[in-house]
């Protein structure tokens, strides 16, 4: 059996709430339209502003849209500019009443840290590609900044291979972690080279498969 279900679909109602929240009979198509409109045009206008999601409610002839974002100074611009130009542009589409609310995600009541949100993480790998950083530079970047930030896993499309973890259990990744920051003692003089063995050895009974191979390779070439 194919698995092709929505993997937000799937959760929606469950763990995940509704994107879009209003009730409609024959405007339902209209509706539709105008929402996915707004968030082509949201992200299009703020490509850069590190935008996790976009939430609509409507009452009547009022729409919300809320904009959570990891960069709110972007959205918001000088004195309020941008999101005031963002406010007509959505208004003069949808002839309605509209009021852009922007939610920062670096706050502390914020439920997801922008380091550890997945649409944040796939537009960062995103930017590093285009700027011609090696992909798997950028996809190890990406999961050791949301292992550290606290996330239980992390999983990453590779352009090469498809879908596999470069670090796929928290064991592999703390020991990944620990060979790395051991290796920096020893460089800096916080610990004896005599040591740079008994990590070695750590470093492979602990991490196992979760360790990517090319890390192996790093090490026995350092040895030879």
């Amino acid at each position: 059996m194919g698995h092709k279900i929505h993997p937000y679909g799937f959760r929606l109602g469950v763990i995940y709430p509704w994107k879009s929240n209003w009730y409609a009979g024959r405007e339902y198509a209209q509706f539709l339209h105008e929402d996915i409109w707004i968030r082509k045009h949201v992200r299009s206008r703020l490509t850069r502003a590190g935008i996790s999601s976009i939430d609509i409610e409507r009452k009547g002839d009022q729409i919300w849209v809320f904009i959570r974002t990891a960069r709110p100074g972007i959205v918001i611009g000088r004195k309020g500019a941008e999101v005031d130009r963002l406010r007509k542009d959505i208004e003069r589409f949808t002839k309605k009443r509209v009021d852009v609310k922007v939610e920062d995600m670096n706050q502390a009541s914020s439920e997801v840290r922008p380091e550890t949100d997945a649409a944040l993480l796939a537009q960062n790998v995103a930017e590093q590609l285009q700027g011609r950083v090696a992909f798997r530079r950028a996809m190890r970047r990406a999961v050791q900044t949301a292992m550290r930030s606290g996330a239980l896993g992390v999983r990453v499309a590779d352009p090469t291979r498809g879908f596999h973890s470069p670090t796929q259990t928290r064991k592999g990744v703390a020991a990944d972690n620990t060979f790395y920051d051991g290796v920096a003692d020893i460089l800096f003089n916080r610990r004896p080279f005599t040591d740079y063995d008994q990590l070695v050895n750590d470093w492979r009974t602990n991490a196992g498969d979760a360790v990517r191979k090319e890390y192996a390779d790093e090490i026995n070439a350092s040895l030879k």
